[in-house]
């Protein structure tokens, strides 16, 4: 079986998901599950972290087919979403804690934290973790970045909260306590070649140059238009 030489985590959102408010970003749970499999077949899924963004209710079943594989599996959660048509609830929060999926936050109300002033940032962070600690008894210490937007001092700033911070683009270099994840959609997710070369590290040199491409990009156009031409760099 292949090694797993680097710590780039799969990131997916939810699956045959009516209420996803981006559709790109939605895959039958078939797929999900054809995804999975075949990767266990060629990579020891216990080395393989799953992460799941938003904390839509249709993840449920596809963390318990990830966990029966060996996969780890970790929820993060828009806490203001709790309790809401097509999301988890308290008790469903709770249920996925106890088959052993690490709950993080993925802010209270999904907004980009770059535009935030301090207040409000502090407020979407600490909300949020306090919400979810209160329902699963333990501290809540990740946090999935919305929008993969962030500044210097918005991280610095998540970090004051939280132990560890994951972001959507797998690194060129592992950073201490940041978590890379390649977002998987629906113009990836059959490509398991791939997936595999970016889960063991050996990311080919285009694929390299898009990512600091996007660094560059990021800092210079608005939101909207960096993440259709995200979308369109890194199609693969």
């Amino acid at each position: 079986m292949n090694v797993i030489k680097n710590k780039t985590a799969l990131l997916f959102h939810s699956f045959d998901c009516s209420n996803n408010e981006d559709n790109f970003y939605d895959l039958t749970l078939l797929e999900f599950k054809k995804l999975i499999y075949d990767l266990s077949k060629e990579l020891n899924p216990n080395k393989i972290t799953l992460t799941f963004d938003d904390g839509y209710f249709s993840i449920i079943p596809a963390i318990k087919y990830a966990n029966l594989l060996g996969f780890k599996t970790k929820a993060y959660i828009i806490t203001s979403k709790i309790n809401s048509r097509g999301y988890l609830s308290e008790a469903d929060i709770l249920g996925l804690h106890k088959l052993g999926t690490n709950i993080g936050s993925h802010s209270h109300s999904h907004i980009d934290l770059s535009k935030l002033n301090q207040q409000k940032l502090i407020y979407e962070l600490k909300h949020s973790k306090f919400l979810l600690s209160k329902i699963i008894g333990k501290e809540i210490t990740e946090l999935s970045i919305p929008f993969g937007n962030y500044s210097k001092n918005v991280l610095k700033t998540c970090f004051d909260f939280y132990q560890f911070v994951a972001i959507s683009n797998p690194y060129l270099k592992s950073k201490k306590k940041l978590i890379p994840r390649l977002s998987i959609h629906k113009s990836n997710h059959q490509n398991i070649l791939f997936i595999k070369s970016v889960l063991q590290g050996k990311l080919n040199l285009l694929f390299r140059l898009k990512l600091v491409l996007m660094e560059f990009f990021k800092k210079l156009i608005k939101p909207k238009i960096y993440k259709k031409l995200k979308l369109i760099f890194l199609k693969n």
